[in-house]
């Protein structure tokens, strides 16, 4: 079975070779940045994943890699992401089925942990893994 990916809200981002780029929430772009290309696609992913824990479903994040490759995924609350198809749409995963969640290391310890943490056990840091360099109050996710 499978279930429709809403049109509201989406994250969008743009990942650069330099590990910098943007990310829009909510509609409003914000700058970001990560140590490699690598830790800025988790931090996007853990950034889109809290969205959709805030509206308590799964949420589109359109993604363009340094390439200018254009990336349509589902990404839910758990963190689990998918690849969406033309008609918005992803598989549903059954009960007691495993999901792969992606995992990344803490920007300040270097703990490993999934993308929906909103701190680091070992550190306890706030958004370990995020990668907005500042919010316009100017604080940073």
């Amino acid at each position: 079975m499978s279930i429709t990916i809403p049109t509201f809200p989406t994250v969008q981002a743009v990942l650069g070779g330099d590990a910098r780029g943007t990310i829009t929430l909510g509609g409003i772009t914000h700058p970001i940045a990560a140590a490699n290309v690598n830790l800025l696609r988790a931090g996007v992913i853990s950034h889109a994943s809290a969205a959709a824990r805030d509206v308590n479903r799964p949420i589109e994040l359109t993604a363009t890699d340094p390439d200018g490759t254009l990336t349509r995924l589902a990404v839910h609350p758990d963190g689990d992401v998918q690849q969406m198809s033309e008609d918005r749409t992803v598989d549903e995963v059954e009960d007691g089925q495993p999901r792969p969640l992606m995992k990344a290391p803490c920007k300040k310890c270097g703990e490993l942990m999934s993308v929906r943490v909103n701190f680091c056990e070992q550190c306890f840091t706030p958004q370990p893994l995020g990668v907005i360099i500042t919010t316009p109050n100017g604080t940073g996710r």
